[in-house]
């Protein structure tokens, strides 16, 4: 990788994490959001295709879509905010160790505000990612790859945020009305 490589990919992963950083933070209002599982049921329950039917395979019971819909957004609740956690535990030891490389004491702290500390001091002049040099070649491929690591884990990170959050937005659709029954056609014909 060109030097000039490595300070784009982490101008990228800057950027993701101070949006993750943000206040309000979104990646704690995202991880509030998958812990909130009666109202993800009550989105999940209440979402129709445009038709206003509900999804095919979906159960006609209300009662019994309601439970499996509970059970079924805990679970994937869990695994999301497991991903999320995942995330942010490879972004901070990838930064961490980035900055370590490059000549840097990591700060003290740990999550994503640390793993930003570290972005952000590998692109402040004097001690640059893209300044770095060394003669020992795996060394050299450990920079390239933590810089590319960074770029790619942190945009997954920003996307699985955005993704809780923007299901969170979704209200619960109002159910449509079931219209009278009608007698037969053919019973109609008759009487």
């Amino acid at each position: 990788m060109k030097p000039e490589y490595r300070t784009r990919a982490l101008d990228v992963a800057h950027a993701h994490l101070v949006w993750l950083t943000a206040q309000p933070s979104p990646l704690d209002a995202a991880l509030e959001v998958l812990a909130d599982v009666d109202a993800r049921t009550a989105i999940t329950t209440g979402s129709r295709d445009g038709t206003g039917r509900r999804a095919i395979g979906s159960h006609s019971d209300p009662t019994a879509t309601t439970a499996t819909a509970r059970a079924e957004v805990a679970i994937a609740g869990q695994r999301t905010a497991k991903a999320i956690h995942a995330d942010i535990d490879l972004v901070t030891i990838t930064a961490r160790r980035l900055r370590a490389i490059i000549g840097g004491t990591p700060p003290t702290g740990t999550g994503v505000a640390r793993a930003l500390a570290d972005v952000g001091w590998c692109l402040t002049s004097p001690h640059t990612a893209e300044a770095w040099t060394s003669d020992d070649a795996d060394l050299i491929d450990e920079v390239d790859h933590r810089c590319d690591v960074l770029a790619r884990q942190t945009a997954v990170l920003r996307t699985r945020v955005e993704t809780v959050l923007r299901q969170a937005l979704r209200p619960a659709e109002p159910k449509p009305v079931q219209q009278a029954m009608r007698g037969c056609v053919s019973c109609a014909r008759d009487g």
